[in-house]
């Protein structure tokens, strides 16, 4: 199990964001002025202590245990709590099959069936929850498409979109050249009020909080450490209490919904730097140093993931989380990457049984 001390196993930079997030913890004991802060602190020590799931993932039969444990109870377990979970719940619940959907050829038929009606159940109860859609819906495209397909040589081709675009939408926007945050905001593209509404514009707000709280306080380097939130002017102008009674005071929420703007905030330019190097080495292993042609489809997951980590990404203890970082544990696993097909087909129909 603890193949962190392994020769043949090195992940630099997932070792490196532990040990910045764990400095960068206790440098926050030192600025926790009252009971909240220690709150946040200790919130935020949970929600990034996920990441020791990539040390699980670096051994296949240790994995392949925990996935088939999960694959067996799960449905147990979500009919136990469907009624009493929200629609964002429900969503999250389901999360553990849009790693099956990713493999989709490989899945006998009870599993195709369970795929697809944990995607009907998300897509119809879970539906508020539009990045778990929206993750599910890739999952299950890639999936598909890999069915007749070359996966990898897409993967190849796409590695590179989703870790540059949002550099490049990002300095755009910053020029106030074009905000593709602002497209639904639109009237003469979208007509209908309602989905004027849902397409509205409630990043770009967030961009501008998180960013102009970490100048404001000098911390542009190494961030506000995990103790501290970002001030918010627009949550405190449209009243939402259930935040201010929540997880806000002196004006302050503790975390974003994007895990781009929570990294910058809790630990700085260094912070993004290193989760960049993370996210990029996890992807480009997976794609390019694999032996087989599954891992690959796992390395364009998590450039994907990176990418929708500018967008809407919750930083939390959950199933979402668990599964990212897993992925990422994968695609730095040598002994993943070198699999032949035979043999991660075979770790796949085990895990299944």
């Amino acid at each position: 199990m603890f193949m962190l001390w392994d020769k043949t196993y090195r992940p630099v930079q997932i070792i490196l964001w532990m040990v910045l997030v764990l400095a960068s913890c206790v440098a926050g004991t030192f600025f926790c002025r009252d009971y909240w802060d220690w709150k946040h602190l200790v919130s935020n020590v949970i929600n990034y202590s996920i990441c020791v799931a990539a040390m699980l993932a670096c051994v296949p039969e240790a994995l392949q245990k925990v996935l088939s444990f999960l694959y067996k109870h799960i449905w147990a377990l979500f009919f136990l709590f469907v009624f009493f979970l929200p629609s964002k719940g429900i969503a999250k619940f389901l999360l553990p099959f849009t790693f099956l959907a990713l493999f989709y050829p490989l899945l006998n038929s009870k599993y195709s069936k369970l795929v697809w009606l944990a995607f009907l159940i998300t897509i119809i109860l879970g539906i508020q929850s539009r990045s778990d859609v929206i993750r599910f819906l890739f999952c299950l495209a890639i999936g598909i498409w890999s069915i007749r397909h070359d996966v990898v040589r897409i993967a190849k081709r796409w590695y590179w979109v989703f870790f540059v675009l949002p550099f490049v939408l990002f300095t755009l926007a910053a020029k106030g050249k074009f905000n593709v945050f602002k497209i639904g905001d639109d009237s003469s593209l979208i007509a209908d009020e309602n989905n004027r509404i849902s397409t509205a514009d409630t990043r770009t707000m967030l961009y501008e909080e998180v960013i102009s709280t970490v100048l404001d306080r000098s911390a542009m380097w190494f961030g506000c450490t995990p103790a501290r939130g970002y001030y918010s002017e627009w949550m405190i102008r449209n009243n939402d209490q259930s935040n201010i009674m929540g997880d806000m005071h002196y004006g302050e929420r503790g975390n974003s919904e994007s895990s781009v703007l929570n990294v910058f905030l809790h630990f700085g330019i260094i912070g993004i730097v290193v989760y960049l190097l993370l996210f990029w080495r996890a992807s480009f292993l997976g794609i390019f140093r694999a032996n087989n042609r599954y891992v690959p489809v796992i390395g364009l997951y998590v450039a994907f993931r990176f990418m929708m980590g500018w967008v809407e990404d919750f930083t939390s203890f959950d199933m979402n989380m668990f599964l990212l970082w897993t992925m990422i544990g994968i695609c730095y696993s040598p002994y993943f990457r070198e699999m032949t097909d035979d043999e991660f087909e075979e770790w796949i129909e085990n895990m299944l049984v």
